[in-house]
């Protein structure tokens, strides 16, 4: 007993020192030690102090000038809507995320990194140099602020006349009675002349840095030493201090909202404010800046809302904290609004000039524009002291804050340096010394120019949306979003809401990859006042800061990773090296450090523990942990140092075990854990979530590009209602019977479409490889159009869609508009003429050239929108079946969204029943053309992903008793629907527009990229709001696209991790080998965005992915089963599943009628064959036919040489040895019947 309790008296007692928490005894003398003792690292003494300090810190300046202007500037209130989209998938559940890791972990963001991810430790450094740079230069900001206060305490304030030493002849003061007379060319305000030439002393250009203004630098200089008292005492000084500091301005910002409505004309500054301009949400640059603003006000990767939530108690509720706080910043930006334009439009009133030419943002508005307001008004004096009062305030809090959050950092790194007797304080000095030195430079004649130099470039912008993608990855998917939901849940007592988890993983990198990409496109070189352009190494500059901190992150993980010792792959063996890399588990051992004491030594001491039995893998991979069977009353947080953690959580895999474990395993050497069996190899292979998972899946990958831009064309033209007759002939007769056939064999065998075959019938596995390759070649040509889409995408967010005009650079003089008004006139070359959107086509996406021959450079843009294809399919897929069975969330029901949309946007519009007319209108006739049975059958192959392997992948992840039949049924009847309504969408806006040119529907009637990328585009751009409905398209284009490409990804690496598990399913094996697939496939699509891409896609889609293969693929299949393996005894094997047996007709689809209907298209393809012609006039030079042709055969020529090679590897007589080959294996599930 009394050893039991001295363990575990040692063990706290440990617990605190390694949270570096002094440790008292008793029999010490505490006076003698407190020159050398280790200082607590504090908490917040209330509450109250950390909302404060919080909303100090997110309550700034931002709120004040730049919120405001945005929303006037980007729409009025319309800005309100990209603003809140922002904040609810980017704002709040970054907020929370960073808050609950400091709260968690008790450590400051560089740190709480290397708690969680020690790989991503980068990120905490990157956060700190952003934070650095803005510590040393918005705080010029408050020296500027100070000169206007004291330069309010005096009987006339400054600004307000033309009377001084530092104006010019040109100097005018403005009032209603000379707003419109006596005004000269270059004539200037009193409040400019005086924020210019009195305050700043301002130079033509960075180039002239010029002197020192000594005013400002002691006004500065006045700043830091406010800083640095506020932060002394770390939060015990800065919790007192933002009692007043965080709301003061709060009281400052209602009494100037209350006199600015009360001023005359503030009505119509309040107006000019909010009122809405819907129109200006096509501009992306208006999404941009919703999207910067919410980064930067909220303080989101910067680090300090990690420091601050350090501080809290481990109990504290930071999910609820969470919303209260963005709910005051969000609201103190709106607030401040009403405060800041009613006060312009008092101006705008009294000098009866329009409020477009007196509203202004960031330091324009605080130091010209609002000043000169003021001093309209009766006791200008009161109200310049308030508003820079207040303005001195917001700017204090954030400053001291970022202080405080360099100072949490390096005590936390350095914590037995620098938590002793007045060492921080000493550090802390240092720190506000050498920034003050720094920003010196700020306070000369080119001072402003370097101030907007690190706005631009380094404070805001880029870099913050980078940072936000690589916190939000590597929390949601290196550490787990379901670890932190763990997390958070033992801290506050339940679950947050599951749609913060699906920001983190897939919402918010997408959104901040997506706007970091716009402001890619759409960079301008930065202009000082809209006029003066930097020197070229001043834009240098500006991108190195910025980029700097960014690169941190990728040179943190290479210093990481050559610093380990032993290869990549001894590394996922040894926990030792594993667990410097990958999130530590949480809770499992408990492990000792050996203390420096008189007690007895560590090495002699020995604990009784309950293990389970786990692999290295298990411990440091969150999707093996399972809920706790007993709340602790504290969890442990993470430990760096992998030294004491409490046993708060278990994991799945083996029996408990009691081991006598000696304290010297816990000081260095890593445990000896059973190796896994395959047994153990085989649970982790996966299983899908739910049902609803494999559904959507299924759904996502057979509903596609097929389904929009082939079915509706070809009933048109083969026969209208007509044409259902051989489709449903042939999809009861070969769709159905193969879809089931597929389905079923991979749940069956629990395999991927290689090793599916190679049990069933290991002669004949050449199948699978064909399937795989046919899936590979489709998975590098089909992702260009995701690429185009991309392109036609971010396009539609402009003013004017730009295929709706010929006034572009890459018009030329034979572009004409088409409307209903020149369709039939005008037309002064009638041979040479094309629209607008045919050349935004051909020479802006495709910039065409004159065939094949002519391979033409590279798009660039089209290969960075095929890069951002790549990278969100490889998210997609990352983490297998459970990262692809919660994006079909998103992906696989969105487009029937929008799908609905347009379906109901066009049965509405006129002309519509004259397009669907021309869509179902049944042409008995075209029946006796064997092309239209071609096509039907040639459509259903390709919209139902037959004889590409996906469907079997799909549904290996099955569980046994899955019932795969009634599966089939529902989903080929959603597939043929979706066909079926997407004819009444596209046809319904084709007859419109025929209606609206005066044109027959024939003349416009396309399928295919025509269809998606030149007729529909073109229709859009005759609808009201076109820009609206170009944006809903597209989306469910790259949707429906997206689906198709992460699928096929997923059954090429489930097909080489079932050939390979033990190589692939180890540590980090399988996500190294996708990104190796992406990467490859990326580099070989670059050829597809060249200016002949579009001749080479045609290629792939003709000879390839489509026609005869996949008829003799569906041949063989279904001989296979039918014949070799048995179609009697596979559906035995479906009855063992489901508890019946299938239909009889399906057993004789895969018997008869597929092998009988798939030889007779083969046959009428061959006796119809014609060369390819791309748009019916091109003809391919011989080599390229030849290419195709090869590129077909190569999948099939898998099946002949698979048999040959298992035959000569085969013992006995060739019968025998074929004989041996047709036989299904073993260890195929036995029949429980």
């Amino acid at each position: 007993m009394d050893i039991s309790f001295n363990l575990l008296l040692f063990l706290n007692m440990s617990r605190e020192f390694l949270k570096g928490n002094s440790l008292e005894m008793p029999a010490q003398d505490n006076g003698q030690l407190k020159k050398t003792q280790l200082l607590e690292r504090g908490q917040w003494a209330n509450k109250l102090e950390f909302l404060l300090a919080v909303a100090g810190t997110l309550v700034g300046l931002g709120n004040l000038w730049r919120f405001p202007y945005l929303c006037y500037k980007n729409g009025g209130g319309a800005f309100l809507i990209p603003y809140v989209l922002f904040l609810l998938s980017c704002g709040i559940p970054m907020f929370l995320l960073e808050t609950a890791m400091g709260q968690f972990t008790s450590q400051g963001c560089i740190t709480c990194w290397r708690h969680f991810c020690p790989l991503f430790e980068g990120i905490g450094y990157a956060t700190q140099v952003v934070i650095a740079y803005g510590a040393v230069s918005y705080i010029v900001i408050q020296a500027w602020a100070f000169f206007y206060l004291f330069s309010s305490f005096s009987a006339e304030v400054p600004w307000a006349s033309c009377r001084n030493s530092w104006n010019t002849e040109s100097c005018f003061e403005f009032d209603k009675t000379n707003a419109s007379s006596n005004w000269t060319a270059n004539a200037t305000t009193p409040a400019t002349e005086f924020w210019e030439r009195r305050v700043l002393g301002i130079s033509k250009g960075i180039e002239e840095i010029g002197s020192l203004r000594w005013d400002l630098a002691l006004c500065l200089l006045l700043a830091w030493i406010l800083c640095y008292f506020c932060v002394w005492k770390g939060v015990r000084s800065t919790g007192k201090v933002v009692y007043f500091t965080a709301t003061f301005p709060y009281l400052m910002l209602v009494v100037l909202l209350a006199r600015g409505i009360t001023l005359p004309g503030a009505i119509d500054g309040i107006s000019f404010y909010l009122y809405p301009d819907p129109t200006r949400l096509v501009d992306p640059q208006v999404w941009m800046d919703a999207g910067a603003q919410v980064l930067f006000s909220f303080g989101i990767c910067q680090g300090s809302l990690t420091a601050l939530g350090s501080y809290n108690q481990y109990n504290n509720d930071c999910y609820k904290d969470t919303f209260i706080l963005c709910l005051v910043n969000g609201g103190s930006s709106f607030v401040a609004g009403f405060a800041i334009f009613s006060v312009l439009g008092f101006m705008s009133y009294e000098q009866g000039l329009p409020i477009s030419e007196v509203a202004a943002s960031g330091p324009g508005l605080a130091f010209i524009a609002y000043p000169r307001a003021v001093a309209m008004m009766p006791f200008p004096q009161l109200w310049a002291i308030c508003f820079f009062v207040m303005v001195i305030l917001l700017g204090a809090d954030t400053q001291f804050v970022s202080l405080e959050c360099l100072m949490t950092s390096v005590t936390d790194m350095f914590p037995t340096v620098f938590r002793r007797a007045y060492r921080r304080e000493l550090l802390l000095l240092c720190l506000c010394c050498v920034c003050f030195f720094l920003g010196l430079l700020l306070v000369t004649q080119g001072g402003l120019y370097f101030l907007q130099l690190f706005d631009h470039y380094v404070c805001s912008g880029s870099n913050l949306l980078l940072l936000s993608m690589c916190q939000s990855i590597a929390i949601g998917w290196i550490y787990g979003a379901d670890r932190l939901y763990d997390n958070i849940e033992d801290m506050v007592g339940y679950r947050p809401w599951p749609i913060m988890k699906y920001c983190w993983l897939y919402i918010t990198p997408t959104i901040c990859l997506g706007t970091f990409i716009f402001s890619l496109v759409k960079y301008k070189p930065l202009k000082f006042n809209k006029t003066y352009i930097y020197p070229n190494w001043a834009y240098a500059l500006g991108w190195f800061l910025g980029l700097f901190c960014v690169l941190l992150v990728p040179l943190w993980m290479i210093f990481k990773v050559s610093w380990m010792k032993g290869t990549i792959g001894q590394w996922t063996n040894a926990k030792l090296n594993l667990t410097q890399l990958l999130p530590k588990t949480q809770c499992n051992i408990i492990q000792q450090q050996t203390a420096s004491s008189s007690c007895t030594s560590a090495n002699s001491w020995s604990i009784t523990v309950n293990l389970k039995m786990m692999n290295i893998r298990q411990l440091c991979r969150p999707e093996n942990k399972t809920q706790s069977t007993a709340k602790q009353p504290e969890q442990c947080p993470l430990n760096p140092n992998n030294t004491l953690t409490p046993a708060a959580n278990e994991y799945k895999g083996g029996a408990e075990m009691e081991m006598q474990i000696g304290m010297a395993d816990f000081l260095g050497r890593p445990g000896h854990l059973p190796p896994k069996t395959p047994s153990q190899i085989a649970k982790e292979r996966g299983k899908w979530g739910s049902k609803r998972e494999f559904i959507l899946s299924v759904a996502g990958a057979i509903i596609g590009l097929g389904n929009v831009w082939r079915f509706p064309y070809l009933c048109y033209k083969n026969g209208g209602g007509a044409f259902f007759i051989p489709y449903i002939l042939f999809l009861v007769a070969c769709g159905i019977p193969m879809f089931i056939l597929e389905i079923a064999l991979g749940q069956y065998t629990s395999q991927g479409g290689i090793m599916c075959w190679r049990k069933i019938c290991p002669l004949l596995e050449g199948l699978g490889l064909a399937s795989q390759i046919i899936l590979f070649y489709g998975c590098i040509s089909y992702i260009v159009i995701l690429a185009w889409a991309f392109l036609y995408l971010f396009s539609s967010f402009s003013g004017e869609l730009p295929w709706a005009t010929c006034n572009n650079t890459w018009n030329t003089d034979s572009c004409v508009v088409l409307n209903n008004y020149n369709t039939t006139v005008n037309w002064t070359v009638p041979v040479n003429a094309t629209s607008s959107i045919l050349e935004f086509w051909q020479r802006r996406v495709l910039n065409i050239s004159t065939g094949i021959e002519t391979m033409g450079n590279i798009q660039w843009d089209l290969s960075l929108y095929l890069l951002l294809a790549w990278i969100i399919c490889y998210f997609c897929v990352w983490k297998g079946v459970r990262s692809t069975g919660k994006a079909t969330y998103f992906t696989a029901t969105f487009p029937f969204i929008m799908l609905v949309v347009l379906f109901l946007r066009g049965i509405t519009l006129p002309g519509a029943s004259i397009g669907i007319k021309y869509y179902l209108y049944p042409n008995p006739a075209r029946l006796v053309d064997p092309q239209v049975w071609i096509d039907a059958g040639t459509q259903i192959f390709y919209s139902y992903a037959i004889c590409l392997g996906c469907l079997t992948t799909l549904g290996s992840y099955n569980k046994y008793n899955n019932n795969c039949y009634k599966d089939s049924f529902y989903l080929c009847l959603l597939n043929s629907g979706t066909s079926f309504i997407s004819g009444f969408a596209i046809f319904s806006v084709l007859g419109y527009m025929s209606q609206k040119q005066g044109v027959d529907i024939a003349a416009v009637a396309e399928s295919g990229p025509g269809l998606v990328f030149i007729v529909y585009p073109q229709a859009v751009t005759l609808l009201p709001w076109p820009q609206v409905w170009s944006v809903c398209f597209f989306t469910m284009i790259l949707l429906l696209g997206i689906d198709g490409q992460f699928v096929g990804l997923e059954s090429i690496m489930t097909s080489l991790s079932d050939i390979f598990p033990s190589q692939i399913r180890q540590g980090y094996h399988r996500e190294l080998l996708l990104l190796l697939i992406c990467a490859i496939s990326y580099v070989f699509g670059l050829v597809l965005v060249s200016q002949a891409g579009a001749y080479i896609l045609q290629i792939f889609d003709h000879y390839v992915c489509s026609g005869p293969t996949l008829l003799l693929m569906a041949i063989f299949q279904s001989v296979i089963v039918g014949w070799i393996y048995g179609a009697e005894r596979f559906c035995d094997n479906i009855e063992d599943m489901i508890g019946y047996r299938p239909l009889s007709l399906i057993k004789y689809g895969w018997m008869y009628g597929t092998p009988l209907t798939c030889s007779g298209t083969f046959v009428f393809m061959l006796l119809k064959y014609t060369p390819m012609r791309f748009n019916n006039s091109y003809v391919y030079p011989w080599w390229a036919y030849w290419i195709g042709w090869f590129l077909a055969m190569s999948s099939l020529m898998m099946i002949p040489l698979t048999m040959v090679c298992k035959l000569a590897k085969g013992k006995g007589t060739l019968w025998q040895r074929i004989k041996t080959s047709l036989q299904p294996v073993d260890d195929l599930p036995i029949e429980t019947k």
